[in-house]
């Protein structure tokens, strides 16, 4: 993974503005033992910080143990994450040897470091090209036919770091701008598209048009076939670039790669109907394609005692955990970083167990340490709370009151799983008195019917005249009982 490699204070840079950038005052100690440091580590790390980014922020406080940092409103994250990135030897040196090998005086001249550290230097990026798959063996600097790897290497380097800039062809670029744009007038009332994103997609086309002629980028068939099939961005693109790019007959595997690079940052609508429909549209492709959604939904289930089939707060962060499981992509792109509460950490550990229990299954699957950390982020609120199931339970004097009421409950309640409703129809207190009672219960009771000072019950008053009125007491109560 890249960021295993960058040097190890500029991740805890990056990372820390992250987190500022969320939260604005943290406590020192408690970053400190967020990434495991001293106190003194992260101290000279946020006046480094501090130093770096002094031109994007608004307000700076020191007291005590508590730091607050305030950036200005017109600096995305991706400006201040790229600005400390910038400082990477080991970036700005991988992105040189792609393009201009490996020469050892050259390079120490040029970024003012000695023939040793060169030497260190090397090793560590070569140890990093090997483990990728892009080289075979320290001594062997030239590059294989990986072409996927490689495009994604070129993609993760320059999305951090501009080292590669000084060799665009202005030409292309420009091309690979202007079809970005008119890509996204199709979608732009549906999506919200950042800094971030919109630089990675511009850097995608142009490394299509720039590498197509000379390197050849093969998709396996298998994914391939299913993005051709269900991605309807695949069409668009494809379409467009027939009238932008016919000149450089760009092959069905290229327009492939660049819709799925589309489909992995592109995924934050306007329109919450487009979220759903992305969302079953996605679901089930996984469903007919793969065993390993279901095996991993069982498994989580199991581990949780919680039912999460058909949930989609649940589903879909694990859908785009998936997504970008694929091929390592994980490795390559340019993740937010969050900042997570002790328990949310636990449970991060936990998620990693069931994650490498189903995943090492498939050799095309691999995560990172940060992917299980978002995710966790992503699905705390639905896996760490253990909510107690409340039973419903109706006493009317009439069974079309019964309708009435539940019907009503129900349709104010929607899917909460938390709220089950009692099949039975009781016509006075003391039949509900004499029932079992194995979980929580609400009792919504006819006003006609109620005698609250002989029940010890929580009871919930209803009539027809007020029901409005009555169901919103109801329906407050439920809600906190279940969040």
């Amino acid at each position: 993974m890249l960021t295993d490699y960058i040097e190890k204070d500029i991740m805890r840079r990056v990372k820390i503005t992250e987190y500022f950038y969320e939260l604005t005052t943290i406590k020192i100690k408690d970053i400190a033992n967020r990434l495991r440091v001293s106190l003194n580590t992260i101290r000279r790390d946020i006046n480094l910080l501090i130093d770096e980014l002094k031109n994007y922020i608004s307000n700076y406080e020191n007291v005590g143990n508590e730091v607050t940092i305030i950036f200005m409103n017109n600096i995305s994250k991706y400006d201040l994450v790229r600005e400390i990135y910038s400082e990477s030897k080991f970036l700005r040196i991988c992105s040189r040897v792609i393009v201009e090998g490996f020469d050892y005086l050259e390079i120490a001249d040029e970024e003012f470091l000695s023939v040793s550290k060169v030497f260190q230097m090397k090793n560590k990026i070569f140890s990093f090209f090997e483990s990728i798959g892009v080289i075979e063996g320290y001594e062997n600097i030239s590059f294989n036919d990986d072409e996927l790897t490689m495009r994604n290497l070129i993609l993760a380097l320059w999305i951090r770091c501009d080292y590669l800039e000084k060799y665009v062809d202005n030409r292309k670029w420009i091309e690979s701008e202007k079809f970005v744009k008119e890509l996204l007038k199709y979608q732009i009332k549906n999506i919200n598209i950042k800094k971030r994103e919109y630089q990675t997609l511009t850097l995608g086309c142009y490394l299509m048009i720039s590498r197509s002629k000379d390197y050849e980028l093969v998709f396996p068939e298998e994914e391939r076939q299913r993005i051709i099939e269900d991605l309807y961005v695949y069409t668009i693109i494809k379409k467009l670039s027939k009238d932008f790019f016919s000149q450089y007959k760009l092959s069905d595997d290229e327009i492939v790669y660049f819709s799925f690079i589309y489909y992995l940052l592109v995924n934050e609508t306007k329109n919450y109907s487009v979220i759903l429909y992305n969302y079953y549209l996605t679901r089930k492709r996984w469903l007919l394609s793969s065993n390993i959604f279901i095996e991993l939904l069982l498994e989580f289930e199991n581990e949780f005692n919680i039912s999460l089939i058909n949930n989609i707060m649940f589903e879909k962060p694990l859908i785009d955990f998936l997504g970008t499981s694929w091929k390592a992509m994980q490795y390559f792109l340019l993740e937010n970083y969050y900042y997570l509460s002790e328990e949310q950490i636990l449970l991060s550990k936990k998620i990693r167990k069931i994650m490498t229990k189903v995943l090492k299954k498939d050799k095309n699957y691999y995560f990172t340490d940060d992917s299980i950390e978002k995710l966790a982020y992503q699905v705390s609120s639905i896996l760490e709370k253990k909510i107690d199931k409340t039973i419903i339970c109706i006493v009317t004097d009439n069974d079309n009151n019964h309708i009435l009421y539940r019907s009503t409950l129900k349709r104010w309640l929607g899917n909460i799983e938390e709220c089950i409703f009692d099949e039975n129809v009781y016509y006075s207190l003391e039949e509900l008195e004499n029932s079992s009672r194995y979980f929580k219960r609400i009792i919504v009771c006819e006003k006609n019917l109620a005698r609250l000072e002989s029940s010890s019950q929580e009871i919930f008053l209803i009539s027809r005249n007020s029901i409005k009125e009555d169901i919103s007491l109801i329906l407050d109560k439920l809600y906190n009982n279940c969040y």
